[in-house]
């Protein structure tokens, strides 16, 4: 899919040269500072420098100090507590942060993840009775709940009571018990992007700063946090950034054996980035839940022997490998229905009862990237459809859904992914509503795939005079220091023109490596680019052009050099 190159607009000149002046930095460095926002030195202090301290008071969230002294009421009273959470890896993630940390204080503590299969998302009244009869007094939803109005009554009805920690958007009912989410219209919490794994961490903090408890096992499970917020795309921002730069770099220093033998399975080298952790941790742990049952990473997380876990990340590695295999070949089925589909211009929506259920979600992001149109990929499970959806930015999914609800059974989710259940009577109609609300999407709105750029700069911006040739130069140890990036805290991204390829070699028939030189610089840098075969092909020839990349590292025999990592390529523009 082709994309329109756009440069971000220039901030306030004078906020720019003012942070450029005071932090010693390029000039186009402290363009990007300004716009991100940032305008005063302690800003970019606090942004370069994040502290714990930082973050709002766990107490703050309504409803947290009574949701912490029913747990404490709990624990007083050798209460059997039962942690319910979402089979995705906040879910998991989430799960395995509260058994971890409350595991050290109280023992009488259970888990269950529902089966994606048989069971769905969110709480269900099945599990609501098996809990009861199994003589929970006390359960948790964690990164669920908030929209389980009718089975958190019946568990109260049963003398349950519920504590969730979810950031799902409310629905018009709030269900009843003790309920922490901070998008409740009258939370005075003052962040609203944490995922469920954040919500689920400000409870446990509440409970140790209520109890006086060492904080340091939450300090050290904080990589669980930094996981959860990379996998669910929450903005990294505010809270978010600080509690997942300290999850970073808690996996670079002091990395729990879980997580370093996946990155060790996976050939990954460290330091490691939130790219790394979302890119290599996150499928192999949705793999599990796709493929076979969720709870396998609770028990791979809360594990202490080290066999044990040896054995499990073995068999996650290879339930990764047969989702990639999977999610290839419906891939393919699925492109070849929405080129066959005449009547649908603005939205592909697909269909086939065999596709694995746990591996839609992926082939929708797939068809999303195939032609820019809101996706929907749909499948057969327990006598109904059960379909996962995935969204362009510029357009809200969920809402376009609630417009459509009448045609489906049951639907959740936020602005870029959702999921969906619907008898298959229903389905005509329901692809019908949806390409009519997405046509009126697209006629009121600029959906043009965007190649967003943040600065124009030139090779000499990144190898200044002064830096040397035995360490990474000061613009690109800046960039770093800029991590973890994410959603609403994009990687930079840079335009340079006029740049002449001395060299590149084709990689696996589909990869790029480049060399590029500018004239009159000495300057020789590096480049790779993924999947570009046709995008490079009509420009093969073409001297000079203009790139659109951003800088990473590459590390070889000890060794750390900048790599540009190419994200557009094109003949130069003519003056």
């Amino acid at each position: 899919m082709k994309h329109t190159w756009r440069q971000k607009p220039i901030p306030d000149g004078k906020i720019a040269q003012q942070l450029q002046e005071q932090l010693h930095i390029d000039p186009a460095l402290a363009t990007i500072l300004a716009q991100r926002g940032i305008s005063t030195y302690e800003e970019a202090e606090h942004y370069f420098r994040p502290e714990l301290s930082q973050t709002h008071s766990p107490f703050l969230m309504k409803n947290l100090e009574k949701a912490v002294e029913r747990f404490n009421q709990a624990m007083k009273n050798n209460e059997k507590v039962m942690i319910y959470g979402d089979y995705d890896v906040d879910g998991t993630s989430s799960v395995s942060l509260f058994l971890n940390v409350i595991r050290e204080h109280y023992s009488n503590v259970d888990f269950y993840i529902p089966d994606r299969f048989s069971e769905g998302y969110g709480l269900n009244l099945e599990a609501v009775k098996k809990i009861h009869q199994q003589g929970f007094t006390l359960l948790f939803t964690l990164d669920c709940g908030i929209r389980s109005v009718h089975e958190i009554a019946t568990a109260i009805d049963l003398g349950i009571d519920v504590i969730v920690c979810d950031h799902h958007e409310p629905g018009e009912e709030i269900p009843n018990g003790f309920i922490l989410d901070p998008k409740q219209a009258d939370c005075p919490y003052p962040y609203k992007e944490l995922c469920g794994c954040g919500v689920t961490f400000k409870f446990l903090q509440g409970v140790f700063e209520k109890n006086q408890w060492n904080p340091q096992i939450l300090i050290e499970n904080l990589d669980l946090v930094s996981l959860a917020i990379g996998a669910d795309i929450v903005p990294i921002t505010g809270e978010n950034r600080i509690l997942c730069a300290f999850g970073i770099r808690q996996i670079n220093e002091q990395r729990s054996t879980v997580i370093d033998l996946m990155f060790r399975q996976a050939k990954k080298s460290y330091p490691v980035q939130l790219s790394d952790v979302v890119f290599t941790i996150a499928p192999r742990i949705n793999a599990a839940g796709r493929l076979k049952h969720a709870h396998l990473i609770v028990e791979l997380f809360t594990c202490k022997d080290l066999p044990e876990i040896q054995s499990r990340i073995t068999e996650i590695d290879l339930l990764n490998t047969e989702r990639k295999t999977l999610d290839r070949q419906i891939a393919v089925e699925a492109i070849s229905q929405i080129e066959n589909a005449t009547n649908f211009h603005y939205s592909n929506v697909v269909y086939d009862e065999h596709w694995a259920k746990g591996v839609i979600g992926i082939v929708a992001s797939k068809l999303v990237e195939k032609n820019n149109r809101p996706s929907i990929v749909l499948t057969k499970s327990n006598g109904v459809l059960s379909g996962s959806g995935r969204s362009i930015p510029q357009i809200n999914i969920f809402n376009v859904l609630t417009r459509c609800s009448e045609h489906l059974e049951q639907f959740g989710g936020h602005d870029f992914a959702c999921g969906m259940t619907l008898k298959e009577e229903n389905l005509p109609a329901f692809k019908q509503a949806f390409e009519q609300e997405m046509e009126r999407e697209f006629q009121h709105t600029d959906c043009t795939p965007y190649l967003d750029i943040d600065t124009e700069i030139d090779f000499k911006n990144i190898y200044h005079p002064t830096d040397t040739t035995d360490k990474l130069p000061r613009f690109a140890r800046i960039l770093q220091q800029m991590e973890p990036f994410g959603t609403a805290n994009r990687h930079p991204v840079f335009l340079t023109k006029n740049v002449y390829i001395s060299d590149y070699k084709i990689l696996k028939g589909e990869h790029y490596r480049f060399e590029f030189q500018q004239r009159g610089l000495p300057i020789r840098i590096s480049g790779i680019a993924f999947f570009f075969n046709e995008e490079f092909a009509p420009i093969e020839d073409a001297k000079p052009v203009d790139i659109v990349y951003s800088i990473g590292v590459n590390r070889w025999n000890g060794k750390e050099t900048v790599q540009l990592e190419i994200k557009g390529i094109r003949p130069a523009e003519r003056s």
